[in-house]
């Protein structure tokens, strides 16, 4: 289930889109228009085009706009079935630039006129890679997410985590129920002697830190009486000298 924080353009939205190709066209042929990216159209072109005063803002900057940067909250790249997640897309808004487009799986998915979108009681098939883009600037880098039936999951960031910062992982129960002997494995080898909480922190993240994950443990149930395994997660950790 989804819904946007704030009203979906519609059809609106995406007749604006539509107008796109045939406006860029005209444009090229004017030598007062700067390249189209997104914004309002400029007076000078206004006055002598041969379309419409637009009913959205159609676009028109400096191309070398600032990409958007899409975050997740809760910041996790695994959910169970039934949790809700708000996706958040950040980046500069040039006047008149309220459109936000946000992609699934590389398509168009929903506009909204606010920069968060709300995925309420999120379904396994929302499983996927997430985009957004503001006007005005370039499409976000994409964030994986899983939605999961599985009875233990391994949460983790959704983004590569930067060298020498803090790397948090949680392992968690289906409906947040009690687990025990909790450990977690790194590249199939344990890194835990014993026991331990549900969040494993790696205070200072290293390039060799990037290797897949999972958790193993006991849920504290009557109905799941062996130990239980989370699917194995990947961590990318960003070296410093690749900024």
């Amino acid at each position: 289930m989804l819904s946007g924080d704030g009203a979906d353009s519609g059809g609106k939205g995406h007749a604006a889109l539509d107008g796109l190709p045939r406006l860029s066209k005209w444009l090229s042929t004017q030598n007062n228009c700067p390249p189209l990216v997104w914004a309002h159209l400029p007076p000078t072109c206004a006055l002598n085009s041969p379309f419409p005063a637009p009913s959205l803002p159609v676009c028109l900057a400096p191309a070398a706009a600032q990409k958007a940067v899409l975050t997740l909250n809760p910041p996790w790249s695994t959910m169970f079935e039934g949790d809700s997640v708000t996706l958040t897309c950040r980046g500069p808004r040039f006047p008149g630039s309220n459109l936000t487009l946000w992609h699934f799986k590389d398509k168009l998915w929903k506009s909204t006129y606010k920069k968060t979108l709300l995925i309420k009681d999120a379904e396994e098939t929302q499983t996927g890679k997430y985009e957004c883009q503001i006007q005005g600037s370039p499409r976000s880098n994409p964030v994986q997410l899983t939605v999961s039936k599985d009875q233990l999951i391994l949460q983790a960031p959704p983004y590569a985590v930067f060298e020498r910062d803090l790397l948090v992982l949680k392992c968690r129960g289906w409906k947040d129920r009690s687990m025990s002997k909790l450990r977690y494995y790194k590249d199939g080898a344990g890194i835990t002697l014993r026991s331990v909480n549900s969040e494993l922190s790696i205070p200072e993240a290293s390039t060799s830190d990037s290797v897949t994950y999972q958790c193993k443990g006991k849920m504290d149930s009557a109905d799941f009486p062996s130990e239980i395994t989370s699917s194995e997660v990947p961590i990318f950790v960003q070296g410093k000298g690749l900024l």
